[in-house]
């Protein structure tokens, strides 16, 4: 039932019965889908920064692992009395509590003084290899 005022603004009409306020059931479905594909969207991105951060967390490790057999090679070419050996050697290390194998290839060069240094770096997961994941060349001088 609706009633009519006049005030001195003008005729105003009131409505007497149930106020309707709210939303229907199809706009919160609405509401409720995209809230979903956003948040389905924001797991998914999350997720591939978690990946992307964990993979070059272990690149890094690998690196560093490369780098430390290179210091041993050099300071290896320094010692008179165990001089490097060309050819290929591996062997498996730890660090960051993974298992590491590392492959080392020692060459001549062209220069008597010095020897060619080739490390590749794979981690050992359940026994079995993931990688390369790091390389390094270096050269190291003779004494």
């Amino acid at each position: 039932m609706n009633r009519q005022v006049t005030s001195g603004r003008g005729n105003v009409t009131f409505r007497s019965g149930p106020a309707v306020h709210g939303f229907t059931l199809i706009e919160i479905l609405i509401a409720l889908v995209v809230l979903a594909v956003t948040g389905l969207a924001l797991s998914s991105a999350l997720g591939n920064v978690a990946f992307q951060t964990w993979s070059l967390e272990r690149r890094t490790a690998a690196h560093w692992v490369a780098e430390n057999h290179l210091v041993r090679a050099q300071l290896a070419g320094w010692d008179a009395d165990a001089p490097l050996e060309v050819g290929r050697q591996s062997e498996t290390v730890v660090l960051s509590r993974r298992r590491w194998r590392v492959r080392q290839s020692i060459s001549e060069t062209g220069q008597p003084s010095f020897w060619r240094v080739e490390i590749e770096v794979s981690e050992l997961v359940d026994n079995q290899e993931v990688g390369p994941l790091g390389r390094l060349v270096g050269f190291v001088g003779r004494r």
